[in-house]
């Protein structure tokens, strides 16, 4: 297989094949081998985890220079995309009337039901979450 040229430019993935890579990013953090969900925020992810989706990133791709630069672009991709896809999985709870609920329908994003139990608990007990979820609502409700 013919590996994708990709460019990298002042920390960022630039060219023809940077839509590509970061995309497959994406699809890699949302496993759950790589990324797990139990880890809150990405710079309290495990560097072995980290390490092994940047490892799939060159399997795959070439990065033009491959330097530390390279590397940051990366790992910027990294954290954007779990941000992103926890926002989604956020979006999808806060879609239901009830914690009860929310558990009986799994956002279809997520591809093990474990780990939409484990999202459906964070977002019940964390305090931050629902004080943005009760201002949301209250504003929702303003208008």
């Amino acid at each position: 297989m013919d590996k994708l040229k990709v460019e990298v430019f002042e920390k960022s993935l630039v060219g023809t094949f940077s839509l590509e890579c970061i995309l497959a990013i994406g699809m890699w953090v949302r496993h759950s081998d790589n990324f797990p969900l139990k880890v809150h925020l990405f710079r309290n992810m495990p560097e072995e985890k980290i390490t092994r989706v940047s490892k799939l990133v060159r399997d795959y791709y070439i990065l033009v220079p491959d330097d530390e630069n390279a590397e940051e672009a990366i790992r910027t991709q990294m954290r954007l995309a779990y941000v992103r896809y926890r926002s989604e999985l956020a979006a999808h709870y806060r879609s239901f009337d009830s914690h009860e609920e929310a558990l009986r329908h799994p956002s279809p994003r997520i591809r093990n039901v474990d780990d939409w139990a484990i999202m459906c608990d964070f977002f019940n007990t964390d305090l931050k979450f629902k004080v943005y979820k009760f201002v949301g609502l209250t504003l929702c409700n303003a208008f």
